[in-house]
């Protein structure tokens, strides 16, 4: 067996669909609710034990985070993939306010490091969901 790759950089579209609960308390993923991104990730150094820290920044194409504007920051070890995307609404340089929200993405990546499947959380919201990217 070959070890995990890091993930790889390049451009990834990213599929965010928030989790429904339902009146019995189970929760399910609802997939006409989708968001939808095309971000631009660099994978670079090492945060050591063959990990890489991860960059990106891009927009959104689908849904509410259509024209948002996305960070993300964090590393990969092994398959493991953790990061945290900070989006903005708006822009600064105007005198509309800007609006933001942060998510937690807890993720596991593909051998060759091409995909990744997860969950996410947004701590501004409270809400939760699955989350791939290819």
């Amino acid at each position: 067996l070959s070890p995990a790759k890091n993930i790889r950089s390049g451009v990834w579209t990213i599929r965010a669909t928030p989790s429904i609960s339902t009146s019995s308390g189970t929760s399910h993923s609802h997939t006409e609710q989708f968001e939808e991104y095309v971000v631009r990730l660099q994978s670079s150094g090492s945060t050591g034990d063959d990990g890489a820290s991860i960059y990106g920044k891009g927009i959104g194409t689908t849904g509410r985070s259509t024209n948002g504007r996305v960070t993300i920051l964090g590393a990969s070890t092994g398959t493991a993939l953790q990061f945290v995307e900070e989006w903005t609404e708006g822009e600064s340089s105007k005198k509309t306010p800007v609006t933001s929200s942060s998510c937690v993405i807890d993720a596991r990546l593909n051998l060759d490091g091409s995909r990744f499947e997860g969950t996410y959380r947004n701590v501004q919201f409270g809400t939760t969901g699955v989350i791939a990217g290819i």
